[in-house]
Order: structure tokens, then sequence, then C-alpha cells
């Protein structure tokens, strides 16, 4: 290559660092994560899970928008979120039941213990 064409390519590669250097300077207040677009979700997030009549249906798409999974770890009773723009966080609940709940559907079914079988079927003279 010629002389010019280095001199200009080396320019460029030190304006390209400069700026590069720049723009992490002016970030570096504020997290990385902390876009336009994400902020926008975070806020919708918030309007939809405290309104009165909760939209589990657009709840349900908004956190799937936000996060790659959530873990549910029952030993140390907390949701851990893995962010899809990067990222985990933990979050302390109350595992416990809130309620009981009964299943009317299986009331009539007979149930067996670990380990116990159910009776043979009576044998019928055809």
């Amino acid at each position: 290559m010629s002389r010019p064409v280095l001199e200009a390519r080396q320019a460029a590669e030190g304006e390209i660092e400069k700026l590069l250097a720049d723009r992490k300077r002016l970030r570096i207040d504020r997290p990385k994560w902390l876009d336009v677009t994400l902020s926008k979700r975070l806020d919708k997030l918030r309007m939809v899970a405290k309104a009165t009549m909760l939209d589990r249906v657009e709840l349900h798409s908004i956190l799937k928008s936000l996060f790659v999974k959530v873990i549910i770890d029952w030993q140390q009773d907390r949701l851990r979120f893995v962010w899809k723009h990067g990222g985990e966080s933990l979050v302390k609940v109350n595992m416990k039941p809130q309620r009981k709940v009964a299943n009317r559907r299986r009331a009539d079914r007979p149930r067996y213990k670990p380990g116990e079988a159910a009776p043979a079927l009576p044998i019928v003279q055809r």
C-alpha cells in the first residue's frame, strides 16, 4: 500500500478509537443495559402489573419480551431472572402456599400412599 493510504487508514482507526472512548466515557455513569427500548418495556411492565384489573396475557407477553428464563429456587425461596439483554437478577419471595386449593374433580378417586396398590378387579362369570 502507498504511504497516503496507510496514513488515512491509521487516521480513521485513531478517530474510531477516540469516538469509542468518548462513547464509553459518556455512558459510564448509567447502567449499560438501560437504553430507550428497555426503559419503555420496564415502564409498560410497571403499568400493567400495578393496574387494578390485571391483564395476564399482556403481562405474560411483556415478561417474555424481557426474560430468557425464570428459575424457581425452592430451597432458598427466591426467583432468578435471566434477562434477554444480559445479566441475572435474584428476588426473594415467599414460597409458602397462600391458601389450600382442593381439586374437587379428583375427590371421588381413591388415594393410595406410596407403595400401596389398587385392589384387584373383581372376577365376573359370564
